[in-house]
């Protein structure tokens, strides 16, 4: 890339140097248009040659190294993708719940409270009742 950075300034500058070069005896507009011409002509024999070359194996290694790292992304990305779908879903329950809260504060704060309180409560009564295996 440095190279071709170069090479363009260096094109740049024949460039300058030959419309001065030809300024003297042709004149400004026929220098510059003689000057553009000739880039012209020398883009087209670079298309000409780039259109005639063919990709070496590197391009064929380069583009299987690609393929496999897109392959490679694309299962890394599925695999993150499962834990945000669970989330995701959370979110959407608790923005549900904060929904219903204002239309309906009590009843929404009694439905989450209680059905938490009974299931606690009787999660309690049932320890009670089980045998101790330590007095046996």
């Amino acid at each position: 890339m440095l190279a071709s950075l170069i090479g363009a300034f260096g094109l740049a500058m024949l460039n300058l140097a030959g419309f001065y070069a030809l300024q003297a005896s042709w004149g400004a507009v026929d220098a510059a248009a003689i000057v553009g011409v000739a880039d012209i002509f020398l883009a087209g024999a670079l298309a000409v040659v780039a259109s005639r070359s063919t990709p070496g194996p590197e391009l064929d290694f380069a583009l299987e190294v690609l393929r496999e790292a897109m392959a490679a992304i694309t299962n890394d990305a599925a695999g993150l993708e499962a834990p945000f779908a669970g989330l995701r879903a959370d979110i959407r329950g608790v923005g549900d719940s904060l929904r219903g809260f204002p239309h309906n504060p009590l009843g929404a704060a009694g439905d989450k409270l209680l059905i938490r309180a009974v299931l606690v409560l009787i999660r309690g009564l049932r320890s009670a009742k089980a045998p101790d295996a330590t007095a046996l």
